[in-house]
């Protein structure tokens, strides 16, 4: 379905005469690039038709900012050719700038994944919010959400639950895999390791301690009423997933070494202290271990979190403010 007001089509091959004509023929008053898919012919032909272009959650990894230098010559006249360059970090800048490219053009304006979270509210206590009586838990046992789940993840989560009960045997689980038609398979995995476990959309036993979420959309009003939470797709290889809902309902989060397409948001969690992140089955039972038995290490955690997410949340009206300013340019020079 396209926006209201808007046309999509499909982008020209970046080869020859095509991305000329194709700038011909659409006359843009404005060319936004989003993170790193670079197309080096149209930007060139953008610059010399006087098309503003702008960088938008613009990032530079490691690997990618040594083959930018190391390929020079062929990338530092391409990222001249934006009009602004907006970085998600200070190091993101640095790098740009580090390239070659004018400083007076290069700013940080934050990541706009942080647009997707909902409003920080870092409290426990709202109204509005599911408790656990309702979704068939004790209100006063710890609760543990683990959040978009993976094949061969279960398992491991599973281990680190019985390990953690020996300690916590009140301890309660959540657990909403990514495709909820695997529900069958989970449920299989814990009987496998001697847990009794109910699904959301069951006929049978409503309370207990182990919840298979086999529902759409309900995962995000969840989190509130967890102690902790773990990030799914991230102690297997599948990239991670957004960690900002559980962050911006106050909850301290833990994730897996496989975080690659969060990695920045993964990172500022880690470095304010309201996430954490776990490499191994051993390291996540510790590091539950030690959040779960403590409860101002839990406040601590959530707090940051919730932080975090406040810090970073005018970041879709910094870019607005960036668009503006390039449309007026343009106009002006049209």
């Amino acid at each position: 379905m396209e926006p209201l007001g808007a046309t999509v089509i499909a982008a020209p091959l970046d080869l020859g005469p095509v991305a000329p004509r194709f700038v011909r023929l659409i006359r843009p008053d404005l060319f936004l690039l989003v993170e790193t898919d670079f197309w080096p012919n149209w930007l060139h032909c953008l610059r010399r038709s006087g098309v503003a272009t702008l960088l938008v959650n613009g990032r530079v990894s490691a690997q990618s900012h040594a083959r930018y230098q190391r390929f020079a010559l062929f990338f530092r006249p391409m990222f001249r050719t934006f009009s602004l360059l907006a970085m998600q970090t200070a190091a993101d800048a640095d790098k740009m700038i580090a390239l070659g490219v004018d400083t007076e053009r290069v700013f940080t304006l934050g990541n706009l994944k942080f647009a997707t979270a909902p409003a920080a509210t870092g409290r426990r206590d709202g109204s509005n919010r599911p408790t656990k009586v309702a979704w068939g838990f004790a209100p006063a046992a710890p609760l543990w959400i683990c959040g978009s789940t993976h094949p061969g993840e279960e398992a491991m989560l599973l281990q680190v639950y019985g390990r953690l009960r020996g300690d916590l045997p009140d301890l309660q689980l959540l657990v909403a895999p990514r495709r909820i038609e695997r529900r069958g398979e989970i449920h299989t995995t814990a009987r496998a390791h001697g847990l009794n476990c109910r699904t959301r959309t069951g006929d049978g036993v409503q309370q207990g301690p182990v919840l298979i979420l086999d529902t759409i959309g309900e995962l995000a009003g969840c989190y509130a009423m967890a102690e902790v939470v773990f990030i799914g797709g991230s102690l297997v290889a599948a990239g991670g997933h957004n960690p900002l809902e559980p962050a911006a309902a106050g909850v301290p989060v833990l994730f897996g070494p496989h975080m690659e397409d969060f990695a920045e948001i993964a990172a500022a969690l880690t470095a304010c202290g309201g996430g954490r992140q776990v490499d191994s089955v051993d390291a996540l039972t510790a590091a539950l271990r030690g959040i779960l038995a403590d409860a101002a290490l839990r406040r601590t955690m959530a707090a940051a979190a919730a932080a975090c997410v406040r810090a970073n949340s005018g970041v879709v009206e910094h870019h607005i403010e960036a668009v503006a300013r390039l449309l007026a340019g343009s106009t002006a020079h049209r």
